[in-house]
């Protein structure tokens, strides 16, 4: 090998080595709440003066601050604490539905310090909008110098490796240039785009109740239904980002058509419009009023109306249809049910578990996989997308020392 590939080889090893550890000592710190240098020299193995000259540098950059002395009994100078610097830096991220835009600022504790609700017509104004909150409407308490990236989540199909986003719920059958024109806006900072449901996924294990799960399965019940999957602890996205588009399993192959162009998917008999329009089919039948909204279902189901325990009976059903094929070809030990769908009340999770169970009997590895996993309804708000993006670029893309090859990433 040439002397002059050699040594920019060998350097570009060094700033990895650099960059993988001072992620590892933010980590740490940020994990810990509070810790001192000699600690986090014990816990990585690094030599105290490294890790001195890391922080040194993490320090200098303003995303870690001493705080005071530990309160240690030993004998000599005691050691300073650190910290994250909550206000050394921000993650803006945005959450797309079908009533527009959420849009929410956080530091570096994930503390929200802004926030805003704002309407979006259609997809031609979609990336100006974001452009706009931005430049004008945001930062009204930070240094947009502190911005690290923009994190949009979103109920879509999103290709990564072709970088297309298609969404029934949002109307989008095509990319319709949203990817590029973001690109082109936005130059300065990191643009991160995800599925919704990945997101939400990444938070629940991150803040939930599946706190540090292995394998999970979380599965979102709203105007669509999606999921993601975590996978011997990561989100498992597949060869181009497509994986885990649960509510486009076929479980039927005459049935409706989906707005996805297949027939059958459990979205068409899962999405809270198909309930509602379950029940009111159910209700119309025996000379009732049909429902407007979940809220009136879940009612409903609570005072035991005929409609609603039949609706509720066939989703149940279904959701443990498409449950059961998730056992049977990954082993997940853990399922969150999450998104309007909760509404319903834990009636609604007992039912789809009996309905599980009936799919088992006589079959002791299907039972076996059953009694196994743990079924419940998320624990976290329906903001929880946008956090669990800006948790997903700090732990997974955000560098500290060295340029960030790309400036977009599709997730």
């Amino acid at each position: 090998m040439p002397i002059i590939k050699k040594i920019k080889k060998n350097l570009t090893n060094q700033a990895l080595i650099k960059e993988s550890n001072l992620k590892t000592l933010f980590r740490l710190i940020s994990e810990r709440g509070s810790i001192t240098r000699s600690e986090l020299a014990e816990l990585t193995d690094l030599s105290p003066t490294t890790v001195s000259s890391l922080i040194d540098e993490l320090i200098q950059s303003g995303i870690v601050v001493c705080t005071g002395t530990s309160d240690s009994k030993s004998i000599g100078r005691k050691p300073s604490m650190l910290e994250i610097n909550a206000k050394g830096a921000y993650i803006a991220a945005f959450g797309w539905g079908r009533k527009g835009l959420k849009y929410f600022l956080y530091d570096l504790k994930y503390n929200v310090v802004e926030h805003l609700t704002i309407p979006v017509v259609n997809s031609d104004n979609f990336t100006q909008t974001i452009y706009d909150t931005i430049i004008n409407k945001t930062f009204r308490k930070i240094n947009k110098r502190r911005l690290l990236a923009l994190c949009i989540s979103i109920p879509a199909l999103i290709d990564s490796s072709n970088q297309v986003i298609n969404s029934s719920v949002l109307g989008l059958r095509e990319n319709e240039n949203i990817v590029k024109e973001l690109a082109e806006l936005l130059t300065s900072i990191p643009i991160i785009i995800g599925n919704e449901s990945v997101f939400f996924t990444y938070a629940e294990n991150e803040f939930g109740g599946a706190k540090s799960a292995e394998n999970l399965i979380y599965i979102n019940i709203s105007e669509g239904v999606g999921a993601g999957i975590m996978l011997n602890g990561s989100i498992y996205k597949g060869s181009s980002g497509m994986a885990s588009e649960f509510g486009h399993m076929t479980i039927d192959i005459h049935g409706p058509e989906c707005a996805c162009g297949n027939r059958g998917c459990l979205e068409c008999y899962l999405s809270i419009p198909a309930i509602i329009n379950k029940y009111s089919q159910y209700a119309q039948s025996m000379g009732m009023l049909p429902a407007e909204s979940i809220d009136e279902i879940a009612i409903a189901f609570s005072n035991n109306d005929a409609a609603a325990v039949a609706t509720i009976h066939d989703v149940a059903d279904i959701l443990s249809y498409g449950i059961c094929n998730v056992l049977y070809l990954l082993d997940i030990d853990k399922v969150i049910i999450g998104g309007s769908i909760r509404k319903l009340g834990q009636p609604f999770l007992d039912e789809v578990r009996r309905c599980m169970q009936t799919r088992a009997v006589g079959n002791s590895f299907g039972n076996n996989l059953i009694k196994r996993c743990a079924i419940y309804f998320s624990t976290l708000d329906n903001n929880a997308s946008c956090l669990g993006a800006a948790k997903y670029f700090i732990d997974n893309i955000m560098k500290l020392s060295i340029e960030m090859e790309h400036r977009l990433f599709i997730y």
